[in-house]
């Protein structure tokens, strides 16, 4: 059976699955009985608000050359390629609503800015707030990230990019905790190129990450870190097709692929250093290779897109996020919808549980953005 949390919850219980969303992995609120969740630290820094890429499975270690403000979150490689862009965007998330838990949401704010035509900087804000705002009594919880990211294009087809993510949390809401405050960092990498040829252009991306890269976290009042952070190496392939006009309009169509791994060992009772953990983390399953391959988490998306004359665009998306049952059963499909007119883009997306996975897992994301760039797009 699928574990979930009953809409009856006690206050009390409200207050151990705060604690619990916010110190350790999620995942296992999905998980069947049995499973071997990985446990991680304050595993909502992982959590991707994009609407856009949230329609397309999650997928945002690649990127569409039409879009600019990927490296707001995954890869910030992609700012490399911002070419005399700027631009950003908005958007909201209200995170896990099956769990009757009135508040819990998460909002990001993100801008970015290229310098030149090679180098591309960003700043990205987010605001978890953990809910239970109906109860005067006690204050209510939120995490707060601040990021700068930074991507460099050396040629016109590779660039590269790190960033910085300063954490704020609270952890939880009873009024004796002592807020976490960490540094996490992310490199990537980040290749395009377009193939010419009689039908359209072709595009390939190939793009590479790891986030989240941070020392141990300490537990509530505890001194001594015990938990991993949610780092996370990420690797994907885009590949898209833009047909030659072909009356009014400019068509689009681009599938991606983007395959995910925790770099945390599977027994966090063991002493180790984040950097050793990350290491051992490729080989340490205790079912072996066969287990290892669970750990992989399989994305893809689909886009098509029509861009008009008087700049107006639609674009239609569809993907899909597959965790192995044993390590979190996060299994859900979703899709997604952008109108844009100008520089102002609007996007949503929804997600749908598969069968067998947590009705929890069931949300939508919302954004606004704005982008303008003095070089045509495809």
């Amino acid at each position: 059976m699928v574990t979930y949390v009953p809409q009856s919850m006690t206050f009390t219980m409200k207050y151990s699955i705060l604690f619990f969303l916010s110190f350790f992995s999620f995942s296992t609120l999905f998980a069947q009985a049995g499973s071997r969740t990985i446990i991680t630290g304050f595993p909502h820094l992982a959590l991707n608000t994009n609407p856009r890429t949230g329609g397309m499975g999650e997928v945002g270690v690649v990127s569409s050359p039409y879009y600019h403000d990927t490296g707001l979150r995954q890869n910030p490689a992609v700012l490399g390629r911002t070419q005399g862009a700027y631009g950003g965007r908005i958007s909201h998330f209200p995170w896990l609503t099956n769990l009757a838990i009135p508040g819990l949401n998460v909002s990001d704010l993100g801008g970015f800015v290229s310098v030149g035509k090679r180098l591309g900087v960003e700043y990205h804000g987010r605001v978890l707030r953990l809910g239970l705002n109906q109860y005067p009594a006690y204050r209510n919880p939120k995490d707060q990230h601040h990021g700068i990211r930074l991507g460099w294009g050396i040629t016109p087809a590779w660039s590269i990019g790190m960033g910085l993510t300063y954490v704020h949390s609270q952890g939880t809401n009873l009024p004796e905790a002592i807020p976490l405050k960490k540094w996490m960092g992310e490199v990537g990498l980040d290749y395009q190129r377009f193939i010419p040829s009689d039908l359209g252009d072709w595009y390939v991306n190939f793009g590479l990450a790891a986030t989240n890269l941070g020392s141990k976290i300490a537990v509530g009042n505890n001194p001594n870190p015990s938990l991993f952070s949610p780092a996370t190496l990420q690797s994907g392939l885009m590949i898209g097709i833009y047909p030659l006009p072909q009356g009014k309009g400019q068509m689009a169509y681009e599938a991606s692929v983007q395959f995910s791994k925790l770099l945390v060992p599977s027994d966090i009772t063991i002493d180790r250093s984040a950097s050793l953990g990350a290491l051992v983390s490729f080989w340490d399953a205790p079912g072996g290779l066969a287990e290892e391959w669970q750990e992989v988490i399989a994305q893809w998306g689909f886009e098509t897109r029509k861009i008009w004359p008087s700049t107006v665009m639609l674009a239609l998306r569809a993907g899909g996020f597959l965790e192995a049952v044993p390590k979190g059963n996060r299994r859900y499909f979703t899709s997604g919808v952008s109108v844009g007119w100008q520089q102002l883009r609007l996007d949503g997306s929804f997600s749908v549980p598969l069968p067998g996975a947590s009705a929890v897992l069931r949300s939508w994301r919302l954004g606004l953005a704005y982008e303008v760039n003095i070089f045509s797009k495809k």
